[in-house]
């Protein structure tokens, strides 16, 4: 296997603006890595028909890897109080390790994310002094042993981001690539090792990236 720089420069292009996504998911955020994961298999397929040699094994490999991965998360689909709801896109549900390898990520996220804000839309970074924090059923809480809070006084509510859905897809998304990328890695391999130098197809110098 080899490994080209433009090849290295897409890698940590991908894990850069990977890693940013996670930071700022959102629907939109997400929706971009589905289109693009979505365009990539499509592409494989494409490539897995038509081309020959090495190129057509590292396409069949990532199409292969990614459509068992994405499959595999499918299974964990079920309904909950009448809503279609997959475990794996709640860390501490999920039971894949890809899943609770978000756990730590996701914490780190929302920890430099995560903001409170009033009910006149104002944000804040911590709890204002004095304020309470609403807990979600209209009440307020206040630190043990604290005199209650006053009447009338400020009420925040914690805004959790960046949202623990979109963070998932986001992130199921880049390890559908990664498991693509290995099984693309994995069967060029294979071909090399089981393909006699004479019957293998003309070189094309495409295939020394061994790309999809």
């Amino acid at each position: 296997m080899q490994f080209s720089l433009k090849e290295f420069l897409a890698i940590a292009g991908v894990v850069s603006v990977g890693t940013a996504s996670l930071l700022y998911a959102s629907s939109l955020v997400s929706g971009l890595w589905l289109a693009v994961v979505g365009a990539l298999l499509m592409g494989a397929a494409i490539h897995s028909a038509l081309l020959a040699g090495a190129r057509r094994a590292s396409a069949v490999g990532f199409l292969v890897a990614a459509l068992v991965y994405t499959s595999a998360l499918l299974t964990q689909s079920y309904d909950r109080n009448g809503y279609p709801v997959n475990r794996e896109f709640e860390p501490w549900a999920g039971r894949f390790p890809t899943t609770i390898a978000m756990q730590r990520p996701y914490q780190g996220a929302t920890f430099s994310r995560s903001y409170y804000t009033d009910e006149n839309g104002n944000r804040y970074s911590q709890v204002p002094a004095g304020a309470t924090v609403d807990d979600g059923f209209g009440g307020g809480g206040f630190a043990f042993g604290a005199a209650p809070p006053a009447p009338g006084a400020l009420k925040v509510k914690q805004v959790s981001a960046p949202p623990m859905q979109q963070f998932m897809e986001v992130a199921h998304c880049l390890w559908t690539l990664l498991f693509g990328y290995v099984g693309g890695k994995y069967a060029v391999w294979l071909y090399t090792a089981a393909t006699p130098p004479r019957s293998r197809p003309t070189p094309d110098p495409a295939d020394l990236n061994q790309g999809i």
